[in-house]
């Protein structure tokens, strides 16, 4: 294991302490919040309200308390964050005649990268506003950027089939499960070209072992029919292996 990798897991596994201890202040917080109601409500019936201020008062004090840690701890977040950023965040810009331009946020810790401003072309009925990259192995980001470009390249290459394929899962699952529209008719081919849209593009880099470099368009259909593809939505993924060979689908 190396030092980036043990810095990493550190990293993480401090986070996940830190989490579970919050977890617990804030239950530990409420339950002291809900014995001084059930406090209050006893003096009510014991006292009146003779000396109300005590127990009011308590109430209050937890009140300005609470706030007072909430304040810091996101204060403190927000300085995090920050140091965070300036730590491991920087962008990449990909330029593509085809693609436009990609500006991306570089984790160098988690090493991965998330566009924050691209104009990619029209995909289908929708323009993809979202590029995902997971690199798996020690692909720098320059790097990375070229098999992005190559892996955008095949998706819009293939554009027309990736689109059939959506298409086609939609009509069988609708027809598996009877979905119906407004009328009771069943859910025509029509609307779901209609209504189909494909927003989001994932790139996963592992250059020396399968998969290889794959990409993954994804999205979900615009009218929601109650129907599960609103929870899970609907994808796509290509796959080039290790060999630089010809890029084919994976799965259906």
């Amino acid at each position: 294991m190396n030092r980036f990798t043990y810095y990493a897991q550190y990293h993480q596994k401090k986070n996940r302490v830190i989490e579970k201890i919050k977890e617990a202040l804030l239950a530990a917080a409420f339950l002291l919040f809900f014995l001084e109601w059930v406090f209050l409500i006893l003096w009510l019936k014991v006292n009146g309200l003779e000396m109300i201020w005590f127990p009011v008062s308590l109430l209050v004090v937890w009140i300005a308390v609470y706030r007072l840690l909430r304040y810091v701890s996101q204060k403190r977040q927000k300085k995090a964050e920050a140091e965070y950023r300036r730590a491991y965040i920087s962008e990449k810009t990909l330029t593509d005649d085809r693609l436009g331009t990609i500006v991306f946020e570089w984790d160098s810790l988690n090493e991965e990268m998330k566009s924050v401003s691209c104009a990619l072309p029209p995909f289908g009925n929708a323009r993809p506003d979202t590029v995902y990259v997971i690199i798996q192995d020690d692909t720098s980001p320059e790097e990375a950027l070229e098999l992005i470009r190559e892996a955008l390249h095949a998706a819009y290459d293939r554009m027309p089939e990736i689109l059939d394929k959506c298409r086609e899962y939609v009509k069988e699952t609708y027809d598996d499960e009877d979905i119906r529209d407004a009328q009771g008719e069943p859910i025509t081919r029509e609307e779901i070209e209609r209504d189909l849209s494909l927003t989001v593009f994932t790139v996963s880099i592992h250059r020396n072992a399968c998969p290889g470099v794959a990409v993954t368009v994804e999205g979900d259909m615009l009218h929601d029919y109650g129907e599960h593809i609103a929870e899970h939505g609907v994808s796509v993924e290509l796959m080039r292996d290790t060999d630089g060979g010809e890029w084919h689908f994976l799965g259906r």
